[in-house]
């Protein structure tokens, strides 16, 4: 995936989609598969809003049932198996424990909980990971220790699944990339066109420091919680269409608890999770109503004592210190706006309508049903576009590094020899393998080859990380990072998982990519000092 965005100017697009999230990309994707001419474009990079910045979890929603979206639920859950078939190395099955305790019990009362674990099983039908099981108080303390001293009455395990968000998306736009769509990050929207009679035609795209001017039959706006400014910048007026919520998480720099759980705080009773994450913890979500501009969003100390309090609330036997905590995220919603009093009680379905005309805006969801989001709307496209619909490509297609096993090729050795060899110079051991595939899947190959370009290609960027030198040259060649903050905050996902945030790893980083990315001693010193000003670790 080569970023040109030269390729915008030229010949007219049957469709320009406007954000490089998860709604973004994978409408490209299918558009693309359909034979449609796209372009996609993105100001910032791929997934660095909101698609980033979720729980990581690819779900159901179980706590939709207790809302009665039994609708959204059956289609979220429909679209977990998808996930876990088709992006089988980015989504894996993930248990859960949901502890009941009397008094503050979630549901409210314990027949709800059966009845709702049933339906949620029953959704999935046969593609269900596993059924979910009832324990008693002692089986919960005996998988949790960190539970001694609730009031527990029993409980469940259910299964649901674990994801990488910001993968995901990024496959998707290789994806749509490979299927001939022109995929352009760091190019922002400054002006819409339109003909005589007002309908949007196209746009002017601003990339390195150019003007393109970029004509297009129909234009998507998928900017995620941006989607009323980019209706605003259309010219549309009136009340908001989106209530954009702000979800805070918190890294702890322990794994506090082996399985994952859903819990309801002590506080406001409002429910969260408490996740194994990456050998680390991640504990989420708040909710609450957000104004201004979502990519300023930023965890407040208030917010991240809050989720560290119902932590060690839900997990007395543990002590659990603000000093472990390593990181902390916040990512801004793009609920529908609608009557419901409370931000969690929002509704998480989504909206696809063409207002003003040329502008086909596709509002709302979650994460989990992307896929389906973008079938809609590629559906919704043909139909203004006056085609006949085309099947649905991505049912059934696996992601670009989907595969049920991906050996290295001839010359790299095995999993199973313990050594991988990009030359005869170079090797590296398990479980460097293991994570390579986990987050590459069958495009692993392509990453040991980049690491064999470069000397030192498989040693780690810092002492606190597994992430490898040669990472940082496929991420250039062929994931179009373009900058520090896309190579370490996304494509490598170090900086909330790696105890420094990635600034140790900062400056190796940089120096693999200046002479790829063209950069002299001040930009690379630019590049650093900039990283390490924005990701400062919250502890020194």
């Amino acid at each position: 995936m080569r970023r040109e965005p030269e390729a915008l100017g030229g010949t007219p697009f049957d469709v320009l989609i406007v954000g490089g999230g998860i709604v973004g990309c994978s409408i490209a994707r299918d558009a693309a598969l359909r034979g449609l001419r796209v372009a996609l474009v993105e100001r910032d990079d791929f997934a660095a809003g909101t698609s980033s910045r979720t729980s990581k979890l690819a779900h159901g929603g179980l706590r939709y049932l207790e809302q009665g979206r039994l609708g959204l639920v059956m289609e979220s859950v429909r679209e977990r198996e998808r996930l876990l078939r088709l992006a089988s190395h980015l989504v894996r099955p993930y248990p859960f424990l949901l502890p009941y305790e009397r008094g503050n019990g979630w549901p409210p009362f314990m027949w709800m909980l059966r009845i709702g674990l049933f339906l949620y099983d029953a959704f999935a039908g046969r593609n269900r990971i596993r059924s979910h099981r009832f324990l008693s108080a002692a089986e919960l303390i005996r998988k949790e220790p960190g539970l001694v001293g609730r009031k527990l009455v029993g409980g469940a395990l259910y299964y649901d699944g674990q994801m990488d968000d910001t993968r995901i998306t990024l496959e998707n736009a290789i994806a749509a990339a490979e299927a001939g769509a022109v995929v352009v990050n760091h190019a922002e929207v400054a002006a819409f066109t339109r003909d005589a009679a007002g309908r949007v035609t196209g746009a002017r795209i601003r990339a390195d420091g150019r003007d393109f001017e970029v004509a297009a039959r129909l234009v998507v706006n998928a900017a995620g919680p941006w989607g009323d400014a980019v209706l605003g910048l259309a010219g549309r007026a009136g009340r908001p269409v989106l209530r954009p919520t702000k979800g805070v998480h918190v890294v702890y720099g322990d794994r506090l608890v082996d399985t994952a759980m859903i819990l309801r705080t002590q506080i406001d009773h409002r429910v969260f999770f408490i996740l194994p994450w990456n050998g680390l913890t991640l504990i989420g979500t708040t909710d609450t109503d957000f104004a201004g501009d979502p990519g300023k969003a930023e965890p407040e100390p208030t917010e991240i004592q809050y989720l560290l309090d119902a932590a060690a609330a839900a997990l007395p036997a543990l002590r659990i210190h603000p000093d472990r905590v390593v990181s902390a995220f916040a990512g801004v919603r793009p609920l529908l706006a609608g009557s419901a009093l409370h931000p969690s009680a929002s509704s998480r379905e989504h909206s696809i309508r063409e207002q003003p005309p040329g502008l086909l805006s596709v509002l709302g969801g979650k994460f989990t049903t992307y896929r389906e989001m973008a079938e809609q709307a590629t559906d919704r496209i043909e139909d203004l576009l006056g085609r006949k619909r085309t099947p649905c490509p991505t049912a059934n297609l696996p992601l670009p590094g989907a595969v049920a096993s991906a050996p290295p090729p001839p010359g790299l050795g095995t999993p199973e020899t313990g050594v991988l060899r990009v030359s005869p110079d170079v090797e590296t051991r398990p479980p460097s393998w293991e994570r390579l595939l986990a987050r590459y899947g069958a495009r692993t190959t392509q990453v040991l080859e980049a690491a064999g370009s470069i000397p030192g290609g498989l040693d780690p960027l810092c002492p606190h990380t597994w992430h490898i030198r040669g990472e940082i040259v496929h991420a250039i060649r062929a994931e179009m990072a373009g900058d520090l903050e896309d190579l370490l905050v996304r494509r490598l996902g170090i900086t909330h998982t790696c105890v420094c945030r990635g600034t140790d790893a900062a400056e190796a980083a940089a120096a693999v990519a200046a002479p790829l990315l063209g950069w002299d001693d001040a930009r690379r010193a630019r590049e650093v000092e900039g990283y390490r000003l924005r990701w400062k670790p919250l502890k020194e």
